[in-house]
């Protein structure tokens, strides 16, 4: 059936599929965004205006997110009248609404990466970890917790700790030691407590 006529259409699916299903939208005089954090408006392929709507936020299947009105918004347009249409949008639904440009908003993404991706992929080999001891990973939560919060009120360089911070090397040899059995593991391990360490002891 043929797509109803909208202002504005929101093409919300993973970046792989945004491309194709820019081609459905037949209607020159109409806007047209995606909500990826890493590409550009020339994903989009059809004659209409082209814009990006990006909430800055991580969603997981069953996984509802309480506060909308707490997730940053990004927007960004070709032209300014479009670009004020999205700020206007975005402002109904989060109290955080910014404009940017691609350039930043890769940037953004890329941060999110590391604060949220990685840092899950960690609670994951912690898990693994625990697992090994017989120890619940409920041990832990107390722990991302309080982590967590202290960034609420404090730079995450004042809230770093652990034993790279402090260049207690005797511990860290007694972790290398345990990590032996998985080379790949003893590496990445290797590679954060060297940036740990040349972020606070490089002097």
């Amino acid at each position: 059936s043929e797509l109803e006529k909208a202002e504005l259409y929101i093409i919300a699916t993973s970046d792989s599929s945004i491309e194709e299903l820019s081609h459905y939208i037949p209607y020159e005089d109409t806007l047209v965004v995606h909500t990826s954090g890493s590409l550009g408006t020339n994903v989009l392929k059809g004659d209409y205006r082209k814009g990006v709507f990006y909430p800055f936020q991580t969603f997981t299947k069953n996984k509802e997110i309480m506060r909308y009105d707490d997730v940053p918004i990004f927007v960004e347009a070709q032209i300014k009248e479009d670009e004020d249409a999205l700020y206007k949008l975005a402002d109904k639904i989060s109290n955080e609404v910014h404009r940017t440009t691609h350039e930043k908003r890769l940037k953004i993404h890329m941060a999110g990466v590391w604060v949220s991706n990685f840092t899950n992929h960690l609670y994951y080999i912690g898990n693994e970890i625990c697992k090994e001891a017989d120890i619940p990973f409920d041990v832990l939560r107390p722990l991302i917790e309080e982590t967590a919060l202290k960034i609420q009120n404090m730079e995450p360089y004042e809230a770093q700790t652990g034993p790279a911070r402090r260049n207690d090397d005797i511990v860290i040899e007694r972790h290398l030691e345990i990590l032996e059995r998985d080379s790949r593991l003893q590496q990445l391990y290797k590679l954060l407590t060297d940036s740990i360490k040349r972020t606070y002891h490089n002097d």
